[in-house]
């Protein structure tokens, strides 16, 4: 896999670390509209970012890109369901 694809990925990893932890804190009763918003965005951005990757490519590399990190995107769609609401 090409470099730029595997650095990629490892930033989309980090990013979707800090989704989580935001899309966390966002969810307790105590969060601000803002901190709400600002989680949002962020999880909505990590997962467009994601598609953009999986659209750029085919196969065998896609397949990996999935299995690398698709399980961390279906909990950030997850959390940010939970938050559609507020």
């Amino acid at each position: 896999m090409d470099a730029n694809i595997e650095s990629e990925i490892a930033q989309l990893a980090d990013d979707l670390e800090e989704a989580s932890e935001e899309l966390d804190l966002a969810a307790d009763e105590d969060a601000t509209a803002e901190e709400i918003a600002e989680a949002k965005a962020m999880a909505t951005k990590v997962i467009s970012s994601y598609s953009s990757l999986l659209s750029r490519l085919d196969g065998d590399e896609k397949a990996e890109v999935q299995r690398a990190i698709g399980l961390k995107v279906v909990k950030i769609e997850a959390l940010l369901g939970k938050l559609a609401g507020c």
